[in-house]
């Protein structure tokens, strides 16, 4: 492909999310409320965050994978097992961090009426397994 064609296909990648949302956010609004939204926006920028400190480890790896031409599929899949492994554990790591000020985080920084308090405290424990 050109460069051309390059960059309009990284053009169109960051304008289709926009436009998705802002068909959806209405939406969102309209069905869950404001309260509910802001939640939830919040969950997202902590996903975020935590994707954030990857610092570029898949990169890394699939850049060493694709370094090793004349490596094994052993010694290939070794690497990715390691990789996987030391992913999930640092998922983990950051579960158990998140987990630790949850409760704190949700009590005494955002302030939520009663019923929302109870949702997001249960929401948090299917955030904290989509970590790892």
């Amino acid at each position: 492909m050109s460069l051309g064609k390059h960059s309009a296909a990284n053009l169109v990648g960051a304008i289709i999310p926009i436009i998705v949302g802002l068909i959806t956010i209405p939406l969102y609004l309209k069905y869950i409320g404001t309260e509910r939204l802001g939640i939830l926006a919040i969950f997202w920028a902590i996903l975020g965050y935590f994707s954030f400190l990857d610092f570029g480890f898949g990169r890394a790896v699939t850049y060493r994978i694709a370094k090793l031409p004349e490596a094994t599929d052993s010694d290939r899949s070794d690497l990715l097992w390691t990789a996987i492994v030391v992913t999930f554990l640092l998922g983990i790591a950051g579960s158990v961090f998140l987990w630790l000020f949850a409760e704190y985080i949700l009590t005494n920084v955002i302030e939520t009426s009663e019923s929302i308090s109870i949702e997001t405290s249960n929401a948090v424990k299917w955030l904290l397994l989509a970590l790892p």
